[in-house]
């Protein structure tokens, strides 16, 4: 039909003149695309493409630690706003933990090795909220993988904080994925 398309472009260019700007469906769906990839972006795309940090809560009561400089755990420098303050979160003595957490602990002094070196040392969105809000990549992750005869990274992992990955200044263990942690101290 030779009218119906001279008739759009007619009504495209008279838009036009007016000011209006008329967008074909293929434009529309390109935006669209640019819009969703943005808010991906911006969501993270750790949190797609592992949702393990989705939904799980923790919570408890804490102290703070200060070792500071001497290659201890933390700073004493973990305080923060929502239900992740530091004051939520229940002290653990290192001692007391599983040992192969004690060994990662020495690999994240040293800087590896790890065991899983693609997710070792990654950073961690803390999209539960359940430790105190810091700026993005101030959190690390750590598997302590307890069953080495399972092909998974099993539940446990120790969670870090700090500008630094081999000096963190916070410390946090969770046995349960991500459901609960406690802020790791030393003695």
């Amino acid at each position: 039909m030779p009218g119906a398309s001279q008739k759009n472009t007619q009504d495209g260019s008279r838009n036009a003149r007016r000011g209006r700007h008329v967008l074909s469906p293929r434009t529309l769906t390109s935006i669209l695309g640019a819009v969703v990839a943005g808010a991906v972006g911006l969501w993270g795309w750790d949190s797609v493409n592992n949702p393990s940090h989705n939904g799980s809560q923790g919570g408890g009561s804490s102290t703070e630690s200060s070792s500071g400089p001497s290659g201890g755990f933390g700073s004493g420098s973990s305080s923060g706003s929502h239900k992740g303050s530091s004051s939520s979160i229940p002290a653990c003595n290192a001692n007391q933990l599983p040992d192969q957490a004690r060994v990662v602990v020495d690999d994240i002094k040293s800087g590896g090795p790890f065991d899983y070196p693609q997710k070792d040392g990654s950073h961690f969105g803390n999209y539960e909220n359940a430790l105190p809000h810091k700026k993005n990549n101030y959190y690390r992750e750590y598997t302590v993988d307890e069953d080495k005869t399972d092909h998974s990274r099993g539940p446990a992992r120790i969670i870090t904080g700090g500008s630094t990955a081999t000096h963190p200044d916070v410390w946090y263990y969770t046995s349960d994925h991500y459901s609960s942690f406690c802020e790791m101290q030393e003695n």
